[in-house]
């Protein structure tokens, strides 16, 4: 099945951000009209999505802008050097209440021992391949109540906070090469496959830490999982 007209245009934008031939303004609404050869519902439905990302900003009486926050970058740029975005589709398998969360999470989420969790477990599929185990905690006392929607229906978990109403200034990233110590069969790996772990915590315009993703990342569909071109982001 074709992609809609609108994730087509958005992925032609997208090249263009990424490849540096837009550094700046983005051209208005009707140039991309007419560029594109589309309808103004259907840019205004793309453009709408590289916000969401932060590929795109529009500020105010001035038009529209290649988004400067390096962190909203980050997720849409590396799973865009890892895997074909075309191609990547997200199934969330796990919702529920962490009662008794982790030392590690405690700590870079600056819990007390009363806090709970919410839990979340994603699976991102390449052409029908699964690459991308995620695992996400978020502090209970943060959901208003539709977070669960935000995170299914997004691709990118920080837009999907942001439109949640959990407003993010920054992310921090940590990168480990491991190599997997028994079959992982969620990711259909056998023992000794290399993978990539790489965690992100997200913090509030309070610096404080507001969640935790882990990504468990293969080399499916992906040239080397330890090659990165982080130049654009």
């Amino acid at each position: 099945m074709s992609q809609p007209l609108y994730q087509q245009v958005a992925d032609q934008i997208r090249e263009h951000i990424q490849n540096n031939i837009w550094t700046d303004k983005i051209p208005t609404e009707n140039d991309l009209c007419n560029q594109f050869g589309v309808s103004r519902i259907t840019v205004r439905r793309a453009v709408q999505d590289l916000c969401d990302e932060g590929l795109i900003e529009k500020r105010h009486g001035l038009g529209m802008f290649v988004g400067k926050n390096d962190y909203k970058l980050l997720g849409s740029v590396l799973k865009d050097r890892l895997f074909d975005k075309k191609h990547i589709e997200h199934k969330l398998l796990q919702v529920s209440r962490d009662k008794n969360p982790s030392i590690f999470i405690k700590e870079m989420l600056k819990l007390n021992s009363e806090d709970k969790m919410i839990y979340m477990e994603r699976l991102a599929f390449h052409k029908g391949e699964p690459v991308d185990f995620e695992k996400i905690w978020i502090p209970e006392r943060l959901d208003n109540g539709n977070l669960f929607e935000n995170i299914s229906n997004y691709e990118l978990v920080i837009p999907a906070l942001e439109h949640a109403g959990i407003s993010i200034s920054k992310t921090r990233l940590m990168l480990e090469p491991r190599v997997v110590d028994e079959d992982l069969s969620i990711l259909k790996l056998d023992k000794g496959s290399p993978v990539l772990l790489l965690w992100r915590i997200a913090f509030d315009q309070n610096e404080n830490p507001v969640a935790l993703i882990e990504h468990l990342l293969t080399n499916k569909g992906s040239q080397s999982l330890l090659h990165f071109d982080f130049q654009n982001s």
